[in-house]
């Protein structure tokens, strides 16, 4: 039976993440929520994507997960810049676009490397089928 620690240790990086988004939609100086909905939805969906994705991909390999996320970081950069600054709402969007941009980006990036790897460790061609020898 694993420790108390190990088992919540893959829910730290889900509970600081709806930690920092609910404070961000909530107390928004500009209401970015309303301001840019989708925009907010597609940065906190790819976000929590990748956060799962390495839950899964951990359970796949049984290696430890990981306790920290870095998406996490630029997340919290921007808050910080977002509620320690005087900031516009122009500039609040513009950083929320950013941010997403650069979240689809790392996602997709991480995505790209784990199939690459599988393929690697599988010596498989990605979306390749060899033919069936008679």
């Amino acid at each position: 039976m694993r420790s108390l620690s190990e088992a919540v240790r893959p829910l730290v990086p889900l509970f600081v993440f709806f930690a920092l988004s609910s404070l961000w939609a909530m107390y928004s100086p500009n209401d970015i929520i309303n301001r840019a909905p989708r925009i907010f939805y597609i940065l906190t969906g790819t976000i929590f994507s990748n956060i799962n994705c390495r839950l899964i991909v951990s359970q796949m390999s049984d290696t430890r997960c990981e306790a920290f996320n870095s998406l996490l970081v630029p997340y919290a950069l921007v808050l910080c810049m977002v509620f320690g600054t005087a900031v516009s709402a122009g500039t609040e969007l513009l950083l929320l676009a950013a941010l997403c941009l650069v979240s689809s980006v790392a996602h997709i990036y991480y995505g790209s490397k784990v199939v690459q790897e599988m393929c690697e460790h599988f010596k498989i061609e990605c979306f390749r089928i060899k033919p069936k020898i008679n």
